[in-house]
């Protein structure tokens, strides 16, 4: 039995098809079919129940399955640690971010790593929180950025990055402006580290003050969508959502335009690099925060490497 036999069993079980795996590993169906048919024949069991569609695992395949991603998992966790203790400079890092903080921090976080770890090759995977913690429960990612809480959080170790603070963002030339001068944050206290700190002394407003705007919102999909629908629900009324995208820099630049007010986190405003702002607004919602952490797999040795990526991206929140 090979590595590569259990890769080979691993793509069937997640494809539910020989044809569609075979295509996913670029060989052919035959010689896939070939190398599992001979490793069933080596144990003596059928790993799959081939008269169903889409084929399924047996019981047996179920087993192996499960003590194949271990097996892998384990081999690349030695693969890991071997690069770290001969040179700690060569090797592979891949990474997980949402689509908006992979364009916000990137920039800032990796020409710092690079100085460090210049011959580390580094591979981003670009998803939705969901499917990141998929693929890295998967053993498929060293770590990810995400917001608690988590799917399948017990399988994975947080580590704290940073306590961000959600809040609105109302079009710069709304009438609103006007009425709520006094609470009213300037963009400076967001972006500026030495400014920050007055955030605390800002007063916050209730969520209900604007009910009446229409709101622009990422996707249905994304962790800030839910949230946003969960402070007005609380806030007592049901959102006028005029219409919704996967971009959170689209989402800010048609606020700016006047189309409706939407919410961002502070770690946003922070690292856009918007040319002009809305008006942004602390909420009086306890609820209107998160903590975001990098996330790794549980018993899995985090490489020199992928320590370091994130003691960078806590050095840049801050």
């Amino acid at each position: 039995m090979r590595f590569l036999q259990l890769e080979y069993v691993l793509a069937v079980a997640e494809c539910k098809s020989f044809s569609k795996a075979a295509q996913k590993l670029f060989i052919s169906q035959p010689s896939l079919s070939q190398y599992i048919m001979g490793l069933e024949k080596e144990f003596g069991v059928q790993f799959f129940d081939r008269s169903v569609s889409p084929i399924r695992l047996t019981y047996a395949g179920e087993i192996f399955v499960d003590y194949a991603q271990r097996i892998l998992m384990l081999k690349k966790q030695l693969e890991d640690t071997l690069l770290d203790e001969t040179t700690q400079q060569g090797g592979k890092l891949s990474v997980g971010f949402s689509p908006f903080r992979s364009s916000c921090l990137l920039p800032y976080v990796m020409p710092l790593f690079q100085q460090r770890f210049p011959e580390i090759k580094v591979e981003f995977a670009i998803q939705l929180l969901d499917q990141l913690a998929t693929r890295a429960g998967d053993g498929l990612l060293d770590l990810f950025l995400t917001v608690r809480p988590i799917p399948r959080e017990q399988e994975f170790c947080c580590e704290h990055l940073v306590q961000e603070r959600v809040v609105l963002a109302v079009p710069p030339n709304h009438p609103i402006n006007e009425e709520l001068t006094e609470y009213c944050v300037p963009e400076q206290y967001f972006i500026d580290s030495s400014r920050r700190r007055l955030l605390d002394s800002c007063q916050t407003v209730p969520l209900s003050r604007f009910a009446a705007l229409p709101f622009v919102l990422l996707g249905s999909g994304q962790n800030l969508h839910k949230l946003a629908l969960q402070l007005c629900s609380r806030a007592g009324f049901q959102p006028d959502i005029r219409l919704t995208n996967s971009s959170l820099e689209s989402i800010a630049s048609l606020v700016i335009s006047g189309m409706g007010t939407t919410f961002v986190p502070d770690t946003y405003i922070k690292f856009s690099n918007l040319r002009t702002h809305p008006k942004y607004y602390l909420l009086d919602d306890p609820t209107a925060q998160r903590e975001l952490v990098a996330a790794y797999k549980k018993n899995r040795k985090l490489s020199v490497a992928g320590q370091a990526f994130i003691h960078i991206l806590k050095d840049s929140l801050q």
